[in-house]
């Protein structure tokens, strides 16, 4: 399993990804990364424009994300109510800096998804919204994913690193004032 998405130090969102089996879920694990993470083989191997995957998930995990997107959207015709596969048609999205899409796709898989689900989809709007600048939304999507799984460690780090950049806005407003 994998959760793509974490808010590091400075505004930076890095991604983690690992092999997967068809069926499991990109978005489902987070590992935060540290800043300046160096390029896995995968992301130093030929283009991925020029490379072409079977396997969406085995796309995104090469960091081709159209491939990966356009995958997931086909597997989607066989299960359409798969709460997964939206996840990981949001995390597609996301790296694709289509944000909108992934909102979409994140409110899909947490209205329709388990509890596990729900709280994964709800962490990666919390995420999507810290990247569209949307901070208020951003803490409370990361309040709903912390309701539903309070040992989210990342979530809890989130969380206050977004609360931290809302006082500090605060603060620096007042100072202009």
């Amino acid at each position: 399993m994998l959760r793509n998405l974490v808010i590091l130090a400075l505004l930076s969102v890095a991604a983690t990804a690992q092999a997967q089996a068809p069926g499991n879920n990109p978005a489902q694990v987070v590992t935060p990364l540290p800043q300046n993470v160096p390029a896995t083989p995968a992301q130093k191997a030929a283009p991925l424009s020029n490379k072409k995957f079977k396997d969406p998930y085995k796309a995104f995990d090469a960091g081709a994300y159209d491939q990966a997107l356009q995958g997931f959207v086909d597997l989607q015709i066989e299960k359409p109510n798969d709460t997964d596969l939206m996840l990981s048609i949001g995390a597609a999205h996301y790296h694709m800096n289509n944000f909108e899409e992934a909102i979409r796709s994140f409110e899909s898989a947490a209205t329709n998804g388990t509890k596990a689900v729900q709280a994964e989809a709800h962490y990666n709007l919390g995420n999507t919204y810290f990247k569209e600048g949307k901070l208020e939304e951003s803490v409370k999507a990361y309040q709903r994913a912390l309701e539903l799984n309070p040992n989210d460690e990342d979530a809890k780090f989130n969380i206050e690193y977004v609360r931290d950049k809302i006082r500090r806005r605060h603060e620096e407003a007042k100072k202009r004032h």
